[in-house]
């Protein structure tokens, strides 16, 4: 059975500043029905996200039936094709989200029903911790936190953002107190996030 249109009204962003540091920018979508979706963008571009669905991406929407998912979609995607970039597309994400929330919030359901169905009851998660400019022992001491709260992987970040071998590497001994801190039974991973260059990865990984 069709279901009536689920016509769009306004489109917005709301930003969130955690510890002061970390700036969140969450996506805001309205519609006729009186049902309001929302969506999470990748928070590396919280400053240019609010500009880019506010100035390009809602005059594409707004009036639109949000159950048109593809369609929005690639309107979105083309509308922008001479100024689309990371940000761009890192805003589009956000408002796909924001949609779907909508479209599963109108159908009484959860997204996951109308992408395919339940495929699992549990998903395994890790802790995070995305700041390079933590010390070795502070960062050992929030992995051994996250462990005692029940997590059994971790993940760490190692060297220096984009900097491709620049300043000074303490790879080595983050891992070795975050190891000493968590125990030998805790898997624990690093993500240096483009901070090296092959030849300089290899060697840093063979000594990890």
């Amino acid at each position: 059975m069709p279901h009536p249109a689920l016509t769009i009204t306004a489109v917005d962003v709301v930003t969130a500043e955690i510890d002061g540091r970390s700036r969140y920018a969450f996506v805001r979508i309205r519609t006729e029905a009186g049902l309001t979706g929302y969506g999470e963008p990748s928070p590396s571009a919280a400053a240019t996200t609010p500009a880019i669905v506010e100035r390009q991406l809602r005059p594409l929407l707004v009036g639109q039936d949000a159950f048109q998912l593809e369609r929005l979609w690639e309107a979105m995607y083309l509308g922008t094709y001479k100024v689309r970039g990371q940000g761009t597309s890192i805003a589009i994400s956000g408002v796909d989200n924001a949609l779907h929330d909508l479209v599963g919030k109108a159908l009484g359901v959860p997204v996951y029903q109308f992408l395919g169905g339940l495929y699992r009851e549990r998903v395994r998660m890790y802790a995070s911790f995305m700041h390079r400019d933590l010390e070795p022992l502070e960062m050992a001491r929030r992995a051994a936190a996250a462990v005692e709260q029940g997590f059994t992987a971790v993940k760490i970040k190692i060297g220096v953002r984009h900097g491709f071998d620049a300043g000074p590497d303490n790879a080595v001994a983050m891992v070795r107190e975050v190891r000493q801190a968590i125990g030998a039974d805790v898997e624990l991973m690093v993500d240096a996030n483009s901070a090296y260059s092959v030849h300089h990865a290899i060697r840093v990984g063979r000594r990890l």
